[in-house]
């Protein structure tokens, strides 16, 4: 396998299917195997050389969230290898990438780190608070601190549109906090990878 001995080849196979929860399997015929067990152990086999360029298509698809979690982190900790992936999952992408292209059609669209794609093509952030009190003047103490003075009342929550919320929560609870406000809750909303394809092509991938 690769250039592996036999032993080492036994003992890196042991290794990788405990870490992807197949040892239980290890006697049985592949044939049996669900599709997120396959999906496993494909991405187990392409680990076992520990090679210098990893390329992956769809790993995680068919696996349940654990599953999912234990290859990103197997990924992760493939640091000092080049990884090409091939991925539906914007969440995945965003999460172990450092530079993402966007296809659409055959062609890329867009390229860049995940938090450059976002700046560039995301809609905007927002912080979304919930007041025990609202009194019209809130709107003119958040207009200020808002991204165009765009300001948003949804589902009983003001919904303030910014371009950096790890800036502008801190002023702005500090505004609100000391105008008398209380606030019941308090949540940042950042633009995500799926956003910026849908941005990009005008489907949400559910649709492709």
């Amino acid at each position: 396998l690769h250039g592996l001995t036999g032993s080492e080849a036994r003992r890196r196979c042991r290794e990788l299917l405990e870490l992807m929860g197949l040892s239980d399997y290890a006697d049985k015929l592949v044939g049996t195997y669900s599709g997120g067990m396959k999906k496993k152990l494909s991405f187990a086999a392409a680990l076992i050389s520990d090679p210098e360029l990893l390329i992956l298509d769809e790993p995680t698809t068919g696996m349940d969230p654990g599953a999912r979690r234990d290859v990103w982190r197997l990924i992760t900790e493939k640091g000092d290898k080049a990884v090409i992936l091939a991925t539906h999952y914007m969440e995945e992408a965003d999460a172990l990438s450092d530079r993402v292209a966007i296809m659409y059609e055959g062609e890329i669209v867009a390229e860049g780190s995940p938090e450059e794609l976002k700046r560039k093509y995301g809609p905007k952030a927002v912080i979304a608070m919930e007041l025990l009190e609202y009194r019209d003047e809130v709107l003119e103490v958040l207009r200020p601190l808002a991204s165009e003075g765009r300001i948003t009342h949804e589902d009983g929550e003001l919904r303030v549109h910014v371009e950096d919320p790890d800036e502008a929560t801190p002023r702005m609870v500090s505004e609100l906090l000391g105008r008398g406000y209380k606030l019941n809750s308090l949540r940042i909303v950042r633009p995500t990878l799926e956003d910026v394809f849908l941005r990009l092509t005008g489907r949400r991938l559910s649709e492709e």
